[in-house]
């Protein structure tokens, strides 16, 4: 991918992007708010509407992976604005942490302690050493690296704990893509995913203990550099291949990675054609979401 600069796009809020987070919110909450189950299929006519409603939101938590996608963009926005306008493009750790801080940690703490209130109340809380584990996992962002851990209190909270290490993960990724350029970057990213599912692989059959994989922030940090590579070809900094534009590719990336994810259970698990398939379902979805806009020119 060739460099150029540009003129940058004008500040202020970007409405496409907020549309896309609500789609992609939309689409995860319809996945969990609609029963997936033959239980809520009423006996009668209407229960072709169900059976299609069940399977168009049994797709929702692909907003997943659109969200990560969103999530590179707006975080790599203050860089690739800076240097699209001919400005310092320096991002300070302390002062990254303490907005992505400010933004996400007061929120969460708010809905962490409403789960903890709601479970007090209802179920009641046992105490334990495993409780206080669980909190401070929680409270660390960490519990997504535990499989105990990594649903106990609200089960979507694994991509809050994905989202802030790949936060922290944005300061190699500038550096790997200053030094190297995009194209070395991406393979990094996408070894990342495959040793990660290796090594997890790899403790389970040594110490038997389960790390979390499709949880964990290197199975998505190359779906989240795509959204970081869109924000720099909407700014003119990159020139993309033409086949990254093309709207059959992404829906054909798209279809591909559903059918995936349909088929995958019935595929017998520890054979390559599973593992194979894992891996390449994801960076599917991510690359169909995938949409730059170039503001430069094409070619």
């Amino acid at each position: 991918m060739k460099e150029f600069k540009t003129e940058a796009l004008s500040g202020g809020r970007l409405t496409s992007i907020d549309a896309l987070r609500g789609m992609a919110a939309l689409g995860v909450v319809l996945y969990h708010a609609v029963a997936q189950t033959g239980n809520a299929i009423p006996n009668n006519f209407f229960q072709y509407p169900v059976k299609l409603l069940q399977f168009v939101s049994s797709f929702g938590y692909v907003g997943v992976f659109l969200l990560f996608v969103i999530s590179g963009f707006c975080i790599h926005l203050q860089w690739a604005r800076a240097r699209a306008a001919g400005q310092p493009q320096q991002i300070k750790f302390g002062d990254f942490w303490k907005r992505r801080l400010r933004r996400l940690y007061p929120p969460y703490l708010v809905t962490l302690a409403f789960f903890l209130s709601m479970t007090a109340l209802t179920t009641g809380i046992d105490v334990t050493h495993f409780f206080v584990y669980d909190v401070v996992m929680h409270l660390l962002m960490l519990h997504n690296l535990d499989p105990q851990t990594c649903y106990s209190i609200n089960g979507v909270f694994w991509t809050l704990a994905v989202e802030e290490q790949l936060y922290l993960a944005y300061f190699l990724l500038l550096y790997l893509r200053n030094r190297w350029g995009w194209g070395p970057t991406l393979i990094v990213c996408g070894l990342a995913r495959v040793g990660w599912f290796f090594f997890s692989h790899y403790v389970w059959l040594t110490t038997s203990a389960g790390i979390p994989v499709p949880e964990a922030a290197a199975s998505h940090w190359l779906t989240w550099a795509l959204g970081a590579i869109a924000v720099e070809a909407a700014f003119g900094l990159v020139q993309l291949p033409r086949w990254c534009r093309n709207m059959w590719l992404g829906s054909f990336a798209i279809v591909t990675a559903s059918a995936i994810s349909v088929t995958l259970p019935l595929t017998q698990k520890d054979t390559f054609a599973h593992d194979a398939a894992w891996l390449l379902m994801h960076p599917a979805w991510g690359l169909g979401v995938f949409h730059p806009r170039e503001s430069g020119r094409t070619g």
